[in-house]
């Protein structure tokens, strides 16, 4: 691990609307809002890149909320204020999350030029009546318009991604779906099952919705391998499928506990030992952007025990695991000293599997990954 690297995260909060599923800090706002949000972010950028002298950045990562919304020449203003103030590494992945109908050709020749060189689009379903009570805008035939400009534009890593475990959804429908993604030859596939999270339009009517059973969604599971490898793709998450060589770098790097900076609204930091987020406040944010003590907020200060302990449950989503050495070499005490009981209870029960000074969940065990994990908490 490189300790000289981080990453970025900007947060881009604006939807058109929000879908019936997501908890995420969004919302739809006008021009005006966005125009004020953009410089506010620059502010902060700016104010902040004295932090980073020490440090290389590896990825950077637009997020939402839909970066796509914004309009021309919002995206290249933010980009050329991330590279005026960081090292960003030449061969940095710089992705951007959107969603289908929200991207033309400018739009797209804008974010290339700009340096980005990975786009995520958010699909979540290809089947309309789906789509329809997840509340998205899209429809399919325009997702895959959407996946036409973009390669036609010049992209080269592309991913999308989709849910499993919706209302009405069956599994031979997953299946169907994976398969027609894989056979657009995108780069990348996150496939994430379903959460009804608190505060959402889903949570409201969950007696009503029509959610596969424990069985469907253990086979829908099993079937994103089955499907996906046909095609080439590896997993290397539990929710993440690349052709090889197109893991995602900034993704990678938040499993393996890189040090990560969160620039806008709500967005979430984390460097030696101690996590914090900003304002959630949209106003207190465009007031206060450049001045990180009046926008920081739930600075925690982690005790050795929280580091090593979320070391593991993050390194263990990845189906190669964690490092033994890594363990060691970051805390200066060897892994067995820390988790020998639970390691030798897991290795027992063949839940975990220790070889080449790794250790890692057996596929067969990723889909219930949760009820292992709990015993390093």
């Amino acid at each position: 691990m490189n300790y000289s690297e981080t990453e970025g995260y900007i947060h881009i909060p604006f939807c058109a609307k929000k879908c019936s599923y997501c908890d995420f800090l969004s919302f739809s706002c006008g021009r005006k809002q966005q125009h004020q949000y953009v410089d506010a972010l620059i502010k902060e950028i700016r104010s902040r890149s004295a932090e980073n002298m020490d440090y290389k950045m590896r990825s950077v990562f637009l997020g939402g909320g839909t970066p796509s919304l914004l309009e021309y020449g919002s995206v290249k203003k933010i980009m050329k204020s991330m590279y005026d103030n960081y090292d960003i590494m030449q061969d940095a992945e710089i992705t951007i999350e959107a969603n289908p109908s929200t991207l033309d050709e400018r739009k797209l020749e804008e974010y290339l030029n700009s340096g980005i060189n990975r786009i995520s689009v958010g699909c979540q379903s290809i089947d309309d009546d789906q789509l329809k009570i997840l509340g998205r805008l899209h429809d399919s035939e325009g997702f895959f318009k959407t996946i036409d400009i973009i390669k036609k534009s010049g992209f080269k890593n592309i991913s999308v991604d989709l849910m499993s475990g919706l209302p009405d959804q069956s599994v031979s429908g997953w299946k169907e779906t994976l398969s027609v993604i894989a056979e657009l030859k995108v780069q990348h596939i996150s496939a994430y099952s379903l959460i009804i999270e608190e505060g959402t339009e889903f949570h409201k009517i969950e007696d009503k919705l029509n959610l596969p059973d424990e069985s469907e969604l253990s086979l829908m599971y099993q079937s994103k391998g089955d499907v996906l490898c046909k095609y080439g793709f590896k997993q290397y998450e539990i929710s993440n499928y690349s052709m090889p060589g197109f893991e995602s770098r900034h993704n990678m790097g938040y499993w393996q506990g890189v040090r990560y900076e969160g620039f806008g609204l709500g967005a979430a930091s984390y460097e030696d030992h101690t996590r914090y987020s900003n304002t959630s406040d949209f106003d207190d944010y465009i007031i206060n952007s450049d001045d990180k003590n009046r926008i920081r907020r739930d600075i925690i200060h982690l005790t050795d025990e929280e580091c090593y302990s979320e070391f593991m449950i993050l390194g263990l989503r990845l189906v190669n695991g964690i490092s033994e050495t890594e363990f060691s070499e970051r805390f200066n005490v060897s892994l067995d000293q820390i988790y020998g009981n639970v390691i030798k209870k897991h290795l027992n029960q063949g839940t975990l599997v220790r070889a080449d000074n790794r250790i890692f969940i057996p596929e067969k065990y990723l889909f219930v990954s949760n009820q292992i994990l709990t015993d390093f908490i």
